[in-house]
């Protein structure tokens, strides 16, 4: 991006939108630090914003449990931009080069309603004005993780019939998410990235690939069975190989997930007299 972008000697800056901190309720903060690091590498200057408002739901990431606590958006993200961060109500893209949005479930939760609402999303309006102003100024927004779908949201309801739509990527998209917002996805590995050069949005897929992830199914009878993990929801679906060659489809919805030590979760079901143990590792 230094090399397309740099104008000159001008230094470029960048706009960094953080929702928190720490994926459950905030910014995935793997993907924020990274970010920032490589735009310190490409010599750019960074400022941080964040949206002045109380976290939706506040979660321990160690038991991965929702908590009664009340915390602010822009208090949690000051820990990531070691307190040099803004209201998000004084970002104007006017006053930067290029805009850069981390994953994080805070997206799907603060900056909108995505986690609860996947057909009709509601975005919070300042990160929209944001998003907008990048947009309409033809300058570069980065989106990373599930932040591309909050961007297709955004963008395709200003698109004109004439224009294409919004071309990122999320990584495998089986649930069709983008298609659904307005967008088109692009089925990327997790060390690539997409380029839509017409709206001018680039993005990548970081933890929302399920390649991130590691899984393995135990039962004490030998039966076969397929695992998916819903990466926004963290609900598991298991299909298992039943009688007559037919498939039971059990919902696991709403179990909470045990922390083990080595940093995988497991759940214990019991489905008639089998037991399986679902563990799921992030690698």
């Amino acid at each position: 991006m230094k090399l397309r972008y740099f104008m000159g000697e001008k230094k470029l800056k960048a706009a960094v939108v953080l929702s928190g901190c720490g994926h459950l309720d905030g910014t995935e903060v793997r993907e924020a630090v990274l970010s920032l690091l490589v735009l310190d590498q490409q010599d750019v200057d960074v400022k941080c914003f964040a949206p002045d408002i109380n976290i939706t739901q506040v979660m321990n990431h160690k038991t991965k449990e929702a908590t009664k606590e009340k915390r602010n958006v822009l208090v949690e993200a000051a820990r990531i931009a070691r307190g040099e961060i803004y209201d998000l109500k004084g970002a104007k893209a006017e006053n930067f080069d290029m805009l850069v949005v981390s994953g994080g479930y805070g997206v799907a939760k603060n900056l909108s309603d995505l986690s609860e609402n996947k057909d009709m999303v509601t975005v919070m309006p300042e990160f929209e004005r944001l998003v907008s102003e990048f947009s309409v100024t033809k300058k570069p927004i980065g989106a990373i993780c599930i932040s591309p779908a909050i961007i297709v949201s955004i963008l395709s309801s200003k698109i004109g019939k004439e224009e294409s739509k919004v071309k990122v990527t999320i990584g495998d998209d089986r649930e069709q998410l983008i298609e659904k917002l307005g967008g088109e996805h692009i089925k990327c590995d997790t060390g690539l990235s997409i380029e839509d050069e017409e709206h001018n949005v680039f993005s990548c897929s970081a933890y929302m690939r399920s390649d991130e992830s590691k899984f393995s199914l135990n039962s004490c009878s030998g039966k076969e069975a397929m695992i998916n993990l819903d990466v926004i929801t963290f609900d598991i679906n298991i299909a298992i190989d039943g009688q007559n060659g037919k498939t039971m489809k059990r919902n696991l919805k709403g179990l909470e997930f045990v922390t083990k030590d080595d940093g995988s979760w497991y759940i214990n079901k019991d489905f008639g007299n089998d037991r399986f143990e679902v563990i799921v590792k992030q690698s």
